[in-house]
């Protein structure tokens, strides 16, 4: 059984803050989630506007 962990509000890496910044110029976060797959892999997940983004720790987009 592959499980998920998700914590609520983190600290962003500045990777990804910053990521966010130049894709969403003017837009603010309104809230974000560090999840960890089965895997180890960590990824973050952005609330900008109505749009939820899926970013890993370099601040790559996820699809």
């Amino acid at each position: 059984m592959k499980i998920l962990l998700i914590e609520d509000e983190p600290e962003l890496p500045a990777t990804v803050r910053d990521a966010v910044l130049k894709l969403y110029p003017g837009k603010k976060i309104k809230e974000a989630a560090r999840i960890t797959r089965a895997s180890g892999q960590t990824l973050y997940e952005v609330e900008i506007g109505r749009k939820d983004v899926l970013f890993d720790a370099e601040g790559k987009g996820v699809r």
